[in-house]
């Protein structure tokens, strides 16, 4: 029992992978969650077969999506979000296979809004709720490569890496 019975979560790229399973977790722990994707129809199903609260759907690399996301997540959870669970990235534009003399700044720029940017703009939006309610939680999800970087794929991992920088 992690004692999260009625705690309101968001748990960001939950339509499928990992944060499908986190919200799954959640769900059978008693958290009221909601589903968060970029694709509607997945995003639904995943809220439907676990009876989530409702679903958020928008693309966080994109200027004031986390802004609506969040909103989105507070309004089907009928209050500020306690559980954040920042899942959402990948590798931007499909360049790992690019050395890193050839993966180009905007190629870098598009890892760090899809695996760094919306995270901490989700961040700083559920802050002072966690503080209203005395109580917050926030996971930010980065990868291994953020430590060891590969030579494939340096544009992600210094995304990855600046996550893990910024919640530390």
């Amino acid at each position: 029992d992690l004692q999260l019975k009625g705690r309101r979560a968001l748990v960001t790229g939950s339509s499928s992978g990992i944060g499908e399973a986190i919200v799954r977790m959640l769900t059978d722990e008693g958290a009221r969650v909601v589903v968060h994707g970029r694709n509607r129809e997945r995003a639904e199903k995943v809220a439907a077969e676990i009876g989530a609260a409702g679903v958020a759907i928008g693309e966080l690399a994109e200027d004031g999506v986390a802004e609506a996301v969040h909103a989105q997540a507070v309004a089907a959870l009928g209050g500020n979000i306690e559980i954040l669970i920042n899942n959402a990235g990948g590798n931007s534009r499909g360049n790992t296979s690019k050395p890193p003399a050839e993966i180009s700044a905007d190629d870098f720029v598009a890892n760090y809004r899809a695996n760094t940017l919306g995270a901490v703009q989700l961040c700083k939006l559920s802050v002072p709720g966690g503080v209203a309610n005395s109580f917050g939680r926030i996971v930010n999800v980065s990868s291994a490569v953020a430590m060891q970087p590969n030579f494939m794929g340096t544009n992600y991992s210094a995304a990855k890496a600046a996550l893990l920088n910024y919640t530390v």
